[in-house]
């Protein structure tokens, strides 16, 4: 098959009677089949064309999460057309450069709020007869005016079939902006099938009738939406849902499968645990005693298996002692671990009795988490990506999941990892990752110099992450290289490790960790607000109490010293509490990654107070 439409379309043959997905509606789930979904998708596709959406055409589409917005993207992608898709919570500004830039002759919108929010500017880039809107706003065509155009057209007018080519571009998404003014990856139907390819059978669907999977992560996002074409392919069903119905949603949609970020799964853990904190004290110490219990077990069981993460090379010797200790610990371990399941049995019921997989990328999963939710039965895969991949690099396995790592490079893709001479390294070797594969874009939109600076005529791109291979073959990421902050001492340190570990923490929230060119590191440090009233009694907005400012500094020390790893200048001599937490589209991306840039822009005075400059 050439076009992700093609794939898709096949589903609908295969499974037409399997729900498709799962949406509220005025607050109350409704039901889609595959049939009747490809049924709206062929008239919108019909009424399309009808309004002169044509192939190779630019059509931008602004809207958040919704059963408008799949049927939109399918009905655009079958007629060779190009989306261009953002969510709503883009700033006004960013939503008229993509607009502009990317060359769109249509627009669709998801409300009038938003048509609003444009105005007056957007109606100079796009004629009127050339906005859409999913809900309908006067003088406007609506999403069902134009479903209505194409029912009246299907019997009588049908749309021959568009050659549509794997080579074809299909979308071009614009990166979040972590850096500077967002840039338009073109992604084309041979770089999203690679991923459907690659990852639809890692997923294990045998039958999609009973597969769910629930969808919190902006559609319009490359792992979110191709996430949702590789379960899509195998006839799952799709429950969209939001932050405020997740964690009920979580519980009583009983997915199998599911695609999140790291924020979600430390929201999930948090809950539990302060949960446990609620119980009495005999019961919270057997809690815990039985949760190291089952980590120390489950590490043995991998090292068994051989899904230990062996970064230097091992000897026989070392090999063969270190596999005679798991054993003999598993022996000693087993009565107990028994018990540890059926306490961690009741969690994993109530959070998720169904689930086979969880997903997680858009950032780097703390190994806290990973820890945790491995010893209590709760399978999270970390996988890896970018947009610029569409975005699948790599991923962790159901059947062989090495912690800690984002897993081996996922089918036809090449790794290459070299130092800062561009010299390959060995295995367990840090360096910067390189990527060969048919999921890498065609280059970024408009943007030859952009895009020669990242893909070499090879076809090798640069991602810019620092990573380490594995003995066996996986990836770890150890952040990005421009982060790198040298000191003073010219020692070079990665802030991501640290802001991983200090993220262990109950009080705080978010963390960026800074010091270019200083003494000492210094971090930004947003506090858990809710924590801080419940176990502390202070608010916030109290920044200069000492109680708040001490426990932070406590924290600070017991979480990064030698102790846990982290060499004697790595330690945080400097923080400064932030008034209030990161906002997406703010400091944050969509995918709640930390927008450093920004934060040093908009902290500049903090963090200049922070380290004593004038």
């Amino acid at each position: 098959m050439e076009s992700v439409y093609e794939v898709l379309k096949a589903t609908a043959e295969n499974f037409p009677d399997n729900y498709s997905h799962k949406y509220r509606v005025d607050g109350h789930f409704t039901k889609i089949t595959y049939s009747d979904l490809f049924k709206k998708i062929h008239y919108l596709r019909q009424g399309f064309h009808s309004i002169g959406i044509k192939q190779y055409d630019h059509v931008a589409l602004f809207s958040d999460n919704r059963i408008e917005w799949i049927i939109t993207d399918l009905a655009l992608l079958s007629l060779g057309a190009v989306d261009v898709p953002r969510g709503t919570d883009s700033t006004k500004k960013e939503l008229l450069h993509i607009s502009k830039h990317s060359d769109a002759r249509f627009l669709i919108v998801e409300n009038c709020k938003l048509l609003d929010k444009l105005s007056p500017e957007i109606k100079k880039i796009f004629p009127k007869t050339h906005i859409i809107s999913f809900e309908k706003c006067k003088g406007y065509l609506s999403f069902d005016d134009i479903i209505e155009k194409g029912k009246s057209l299907a019997v009588n007018k049908r749309i021959g079939k568009v050659n549509v080519k794997k080579d074809d571009l299909a979308t071009i998404i614009y990166t979040s902006g972590t850096t500077g003014k967002p840039k338009g990856v073109m992604l084309t139907h041979g770089n999203l099938l690679h991923n459907i390819r690659a990852i639809t059978p890692l997923l294990k669907i045998r039958d999609g009738s009973r597969d769910k999977t629930l969808s919190i992560l902006p559609v319009w996002h490359v792992y979110e939406r191709t996430f949702e074409y590789c379960t899509f392919s195998a006839g799952a069903q799709q429950v969209y849902t939001d932050t405020k119905h997740f964690v009920h949603d979580l519980e009583h949609e009983k997915p199998t499968l599911i695609s999140c970020v790291p924020r979600i799964w430390i929201m999930v853990y948090r809950n539990i645990v302060s949960k446990v904190k609620k119980e009495k004290p005999l019961k919270k110490a057997i809690f815990y005693v039985l949760l190291n219990i089952s980590l120390s077990f489950e590490n043995s069981m991998r090292i068994i298996f051989r899904r230990d993460t062996v970064i230097k090379p091992e000897s026989f010797i070392k090999s063969l002692i270190k596999m005679q200790k798991a054993i003999i610990l598993i022996w000693l371990l087993l009565p107990l671990k028994f018990l540890a399941s059926e306490m961690f049995h009741p969690i994993k019921k109530r959070i998720a009795p169904r689930l086979r997989a969880a997903f997680s990328g858009g950032g780097a999963l703390p190994p806290y988490i990973d820890n945790f939710f491995n010893a209590i039965g709760i399978n999270i895969l970390e996988a890896y990506g970018l947009t610029e991949t569409s975005p699948g690099i790599s991923g962790r396995h159901i059947d062989h999941n090495v912690l800690h790592t984002v897993g081996p490079p996922f089918t036809e893709t090449k790794v290459k990892i070299l130092d800062e001479n561009g010299y390959p390294l060995p295995k367990g070797e840090k360096g910067v990752l390189y990527v060969k594969g048919p999921q890498v874009m065609k280059g970024y939109y408009k943007n030859k110099k952009a895009t020669e600076a990242v893909l070499d005529k090879n076809g090798w791109l640069n991602t810019g992450d620092l990573a380490i291979m594995t003995q066996r073959g996986e990836l770890i990421i150890m952040g990005r290289a421009k982060d790198t902050i040298v000191l003073l001492s010219g020692e070079n340190v990665e802030p991501t490790p640290i802001e991983k570990k200090l993220m262990e923490s109950d009080i705080i929230s978010n963390v960026v960790v800074l010091g270019q060119d200083e003494k000492d590191l210094g971090a930004l440090i947003t506090v858990n607000e809710e924590y801080i009233k419940k176990e502390i009694g202070d608010t916030i907005k109290d920044l200069e109490n000492t109680a708040i400012g001490k426990r932070i500094k406590e924290e600070l020390n017991k979480l990064v010293n030698e102790d846990s790893g982290f060499k004697s200048f790595e330690k945080i001599r400097h923080f400064k509490i932030l008034p209030s937490g990161f906002k997406v589209g703010d400091e944050m991306t969509e995918t709640l990654k930390i927008k450093r840039n920004v934060i040093r822009r908009k902290y500049e005075k903090i963090i200049k107070d922070m380290f004593k400059k004038k």
